[in-house]
């Protein structure tokens, strides 16, 4: 049995690229170790994220979450049981650098993308349903 667990917050106003670099990278390596799969978007200072591992690792990752500093306002959207997990691994899906970059996709780009990514993904439980709705609100919202 797994736990998915989706939330949301708001990105620290002092959160510049080093430190999201520095949040991708960290977790998704010690996410790998752990067998913890999902997403985090962060788009306009704000985080939305689903983890999807076994029970107690996934309460603990979420209770570390739970005192970053580098985020406040945390909400947990949903939560469940489910018997299997979604999603290959862990990612997160940003934005960052300057967006007139022809190497960067402008912004409605990014958002396009993310709706589209939400309207393909599996669905599978009510939580991966409230993330993806949350993702989508985030990426309509001016």
């Amino acid at each position: 049995m797994f736990l998915e667990l989706a939330f949301s917050s708001r990105a620290s106003p002092k959160l510049n690229e080093k430190d999201i670099l520095s949040i991708q990278s960290t977790s998704h390596q010690l996410n790998l170790k752990k067998g913890i799969t999902g997403y985090l978007v962060l788009h306009k200072q704000k985080f939305v994220g689903i983890l999807v591992g076994d029970v107690r690792v996934v309460r603990k990752l979420f209770s570390v979450i739970s005192s970053d500093v580098r985020h406040s306002d945390l909400t947990l959207l949903a939560k469940e049981n489910t018997p299997c997990k979604q999603y290959e691994n862990w990612n997160m899906i940003f934005q960052v650098g300057d967006s007139q970059s022809a190497a960067i996709p402008t912004e409605q780009l990014f958002k396009n993308n993310l709706i589209g990514l939400a309207q393909l993904a599996e669905k599978r439980t009510y939580t991966s349903r409230v993330y993806w709705k949350t993702v989508t609100e985030l990426m309509d919202d001016g």
